[in-house]
């Protein structure tokens, strides 16, 4: 109710309702109005209004975007668990089972180590840190090392999946940044039967 009170106050209007009667802003927190179809109402009645002012257009074209992104895939995403506190051991096993059978000299074409780290990964972990102003870097020849290989694994989920979502981690691990759902799903498949034995 209270954004409802404040397009009110932006827009300096009253409304009127089916029964003509005005209703001030002051009022407004005592009525229930669902936010989408309000907003819809207040972008066709005003979208053309000439002497409506050019920041209150804005502001109402503001909040219509705000109210009409969808919340839902941003909380399908989320996990409710703080990223430097989830547990990532289980999904890291499972990766390192599929990508090498536990073999930390496995090799294949770039990708080497128990998790099979590309340089160019390494070079993704090393531009994160710089970025966090960290003088810690990584070498190539640290996706030998299990503790390494799983520190650079945590380091690309705290960046690009703050979230945790394991689907994400999974297919961002095996298909890069711009993965392909279909060309990561088998990977995919097979890293999720590992984590439900």
């Amino acid at each position: 109710m209270i954004r409802i009170r404040v397009i009110f106050d932006l827009l300096e209007l009253p409304i009127k309702v089916s029964n003509g009667t005005e209703i001030k802003s002051v009022t407004l927190s005592h009525i229930d109005f669902d936010l989408e179809q309000f907003l819809l109402f207040l972008l066709l009645r005003f979208h053309k209004e000439k002497n409506m002012k050019r920041r209150n257009k804005i502001v109402l074209l503001i909040l219509m975007v705000f109210t009409f992104i969808p919340v839902s895939s941003f909380a399908a995403e989320t996990t409710g668990v703080d990223s430097k506190n989830y547990d990532w051991n289980p999904v890291m096993d499972a990766i390192i089972q599929v990508e090498s059978h536990g073999n930390i000299r496995a090799k294949r074409g770039s990708s080497v180590g128990a998790m099979q780290i590309t340089p160019i990964l390494v070079v993704e972990c090393n531009q994160i840190l710089k970025k966090r102003k960290s003088k810690k870097r990584y070498k190539l020849s640290d996706r030998f090392s299990l503790s390494k290989s799983k520190e650079m694994f945590l380091l690309i989920q705290s960046y690009y999946n703050p979230f945790n979502n394991i689907e994400k981690a999974v297919r961002l691990w095996n298909g890069g940044l711009n993965f392909s759902i279909q060309r990561t799903q088998r990977y995919f498949e097979k890293v999720m039967n590992l984590l439900k034995n």
